[in-house]
């Protein structure tokens, strides 16, 4: 399917607007709006929405956001996904406009639209979505959203009961709290990795924390979401998550 670019329209104030749903983008006054409301943005976080929108569907990788974006300095993988949930939060009913595509870069999809991804592949029945939460209510919650879309899910109350079911066969991905009581969702993160074991997480935080939220990225995560999470941004995240755990899977002898 061919992408569609945001549309554009003259306004009477001077530049280009570039629209996407609920989304205006004024290329030359560096504002941008959500609903009419303008929302505030850093200059690197306009450049970035920006640069996407103007991509038009097509992913742009990392190496051609650092030449744009951060011309004179080094942006690793993480921090750019960082950046790139900041904006998401930023855009608010609009954060869908910018999608991640795994092992490539990132892309502007307009709405009504499917973002680019990888060829879908089957769920094997042993991959599953692991959810350590210790309060009940945001289990229930999260297995409800989890089943409702198709994904086969187990919860777990603490890190201790998920670490009685784990084994080295555990596959899939893990949607982890960050406060825990006895082991926190970080110190897990750093005995899964410690284990070799290869369970990518998606974090959930009762507070935005950026020097937490670099820290899980830095050791993998795929997204840090801050409580309460729209569920859209966490079955998102999930999809990226078990993508990614699929495309780890020993590939069986042919």
């Amino acid at each position: 399917m061919t992408p569609v670019p945001p549309s554009r329209a003259d306004r009477s104030s001077p530049g280009e607007v570039l629209r996407a749903g609920p989304l205006e983008i004024h290329a030359t006054a560096r504002q941008a709006f959500v609903n009419g409301a303008r929302i505030t943005l850093g200059s690197r976080a306009f450049d970035l929405l920006l640069m996407l929108a103007e991509a038009a569907g097509r992913v742009v990788s990392h190496d051609e956001i650092q030449a744009r974006v951060w011309p004179n300095r080094h942006v690793s993988e993480t921090n750019l996904r960082v950046q790139v949930s900041t904006l998401r939060r930023a855009l608010g009913e609009a954060r869908h406009v910018v999608s991640t595509v795994p092992d490539r870069g990132y892309a502007f999809t307009p709405f009504g639209q499917h973002a680019p991804e990888p060829d879908d592949a089957p769920v094997p029945g042993d991959h599953v979505v692991h959810v350590v939460d210790d309060e009940a209510d945001m289990r229930d919650a999260l297995e409800g959203l989890l089943m409702a879309s198709g994904w086969r899910v187990r919860t777990y109350g603490s890190v201790g009961a998920f670490q009685e079911a784990l084994t080295a066969q555990t596959a899939g991905c893990l949607i982890l709290d960050v406060s825990l009581p006895g082991e926190n969702g970080l110190e897990l993160q750093r005995r899964l990795l410690a284990l070799g074991l290869s369970l990518p997480i998606v974090f959930l935080s009762g507070r935005s924390n950026i020097p937490i939220a670099v820290e899980a990225m830095k050791a993998g995560a795929i997204e840090f979401l801050t409580k309460p999470a729209a569920g859209e941004d966490i079955l998102a995240a999930v999809a990226r998550a078990m993508a990614l755990a699929l495309s780890e899977r020993p590939q069986s002898p042919a």
